[in-house]
């Protein structure tokens, strides 16, 4: 299972705001990485882990959030 998920679904069923546990949990994830989230997302989309539309498809969920446009 795809740990993001995981992490996810574990949120969702304790208490808070399980989406913003959830992206705290990933944030924690790449920093112990020592990547930034963009080489992670390039190694990713080398590795074959992530396609370019589903790269995609995530950008336009993250500038719908936070109202940027990246």
């Amino acid at each position: 299972m795809n740990p993001l998920f995981q992490s996810f679904q574990q949120s969702q069923q304790g208490s808070g705001n399980g989406f913003q546990q959830a992206i705290e949990n990933m944030a924690a994830q790449v920093r112990q990485m020592g990547m930034t989230p963009e080489q992670l997302v390039r190694q990713k989309i080398q590795n074959g882990e992530m396609t370019q539309a589903q790269f995609e498809q995530y950008r336009q969920i993250a500038n719908k959030i936070t109202g940027r446009n990246f």
